[in-house]
């Protein structure tokens, strides 16, 4: 192998590996967003259940109390 083609070989083979290397940095962001914005979701629906059950006793108990 003469050394022009080594060098050459060898710049195009960095640029490869960088490529891939982001590539797969923004595959892997978009899954943890994804998996993140779900987690949310749910923690925010979890909570707002949370204090509308609180809301009902509490309501339940202010009724009980009037009669």
């Amino acid at each position: 192998m003469s050394q022009k083609s080594k060098v050459k070989s060898q710049k195009c083979g960095g640029q490869a590996i960088l490529t891939a290397v982001v590539f797969f940095m923004f595959i892997s962001m978009i899954v943890v967003s994804g998996a993140y914005t779900v987690s949310y979701k749910e923690s925010k629906s979890s909570r707002d259940f949370g204090t509308s059950k609180k809301s009902f006793f509490m309501a339940e108990s202010g009724l009980e109390d009037l009669a």
